[in-house]
């Protein structure tokens, strides 16, 4: 979205207003409020005001919680409960923040875009009923339930960690619109606004790069610098039409099973990277390992890219 003076003043006069009454509901801090300030604008500006009811209404239905965790790796998470009312399913949302007093604002505010971004794009078509199974759906990945115990995921597809990755690119393009907003520090906007993004322009450099999935992200540039690629992917992540994706990309690759390799690669070299974190010995080995990974996955990025007419 073009970014100009009224679209700020858009932001300035709705949605402050809105993030002041989600403060009221869910009885959050002033702290936490000031981050939504910035935060819930930038999504609208990302996804565009036709989609203003749905991005709004996620915020709504979706609690942010302050558990200050000291023990766990993550800074925010993005949990989803289904339960049964009657004779409908009705998901309960809940992002949690684990070291919200720990951290730079920046790294907080990117993990609290990148677990809405999931939730933004997994709004359509969020859950399917088929027989005694009900799908869950994260942006290109199912998590399956058995109705039986809805508790317990019994089947997680492979496309984890590229969702991951497309979800990491995307935190990057909704933080750089918020970072580009700087050049209209001269108006009169809200001093809090005003104040939260002085702050995050003099410690972020631009264009901003994520911390979250760095390996991942870094061997993927060539594919998502791949414009068919990653409007194809991202649309689909957001209109929730994922259940071709696999039969797409291998037709450009030409390679049946190209796709789920590369989900499954990707997979791999996240276990591997683990591994080697935490090990102090055979480090060599999975450092081995970690490079046959890598070369499979640019094999893939390569044939799609190469037979990808628009690029």
């Amino acid at each position: 979205m073009n970014i100009n003076k009224t679209n700020i003043n858009l932001i300035l006069n709705r949605y402050i207003s809105f993030v002041d009454k989600l403060k009221e509901k869910y009885n959050y801090t002033n702290n936490l409020r000031h981050i939504l300030y910035i935060v819930v604008p930038a999504f609208l500006l990302k996804y565009g005001t036709n989609n203003e009811q749905k991005i709004i209404k996620l915020f709504e239905e979706t609690e942010i919680i302050i558990d200050e965790k000291e023990n766990t790796p993550q800074i925010a998470s993005f949990e989803r409960t289904i339960i049964r009312e009657k004779s409908e399913y009705k998901i309960i949302k809940k992002v949690f923040i684990h070291r919200f007093n720990n951290v730079p604002t920046i790294e907080l505010i990117d993990s609290l875009i990148h677990e809405f971004n999931h939730g933004v794009n997994s709004i359509n078509n969020e859950l399917y009923e088929s027989g005694n199974i009900l799908r869950l759906r994260t942006g290109i990945v199912y998590n399956k339930y058995d109705k039986s115990n809805l508790s317990k995921i019994f089947n997680k597809e492979d496309y984890t960690v590229l969702e991951e990755v497309l979800n990491t690119s995307e935190t990057e393009e909704i933080i750089n619109v918020i970072l580009s907003l700087k050049e209209h520090l001269d108006i009169d906007m809200n001093h809090i606004f005003k104040n939260m993004l002085f702050a995050l322009c003099k410690e972020t450099e631009i264009p901003y790069k994520s911390k979250a999935y760095p390996l991942q992200v870094l061997i993927s540039r060539q594919l998502l610098e791949n414009k068919t690629f990653t409007s194809t992917l991202n649309n689909l992540r957001f209109s929730g039409n994922i259940d071709n994706i696999e039969e797409w990309f291998d037709t450009i690759t030409g390679e049946k099973g190209s796709f789920i390799n590369l989900c499954q690669s990707f997979n791999t070299l996240n276990k591997l990277e683990e591994k080697y974190l935490k090990r102090n010995i055979f480090k060599a080995s999975i450092k081995k390992q970690i490079k046959i990974t890598i070369n499979k996955i640019m094999i893939t990025i390569d044939l799609f890219n190469n037979n990808c007419i628009y690029k």
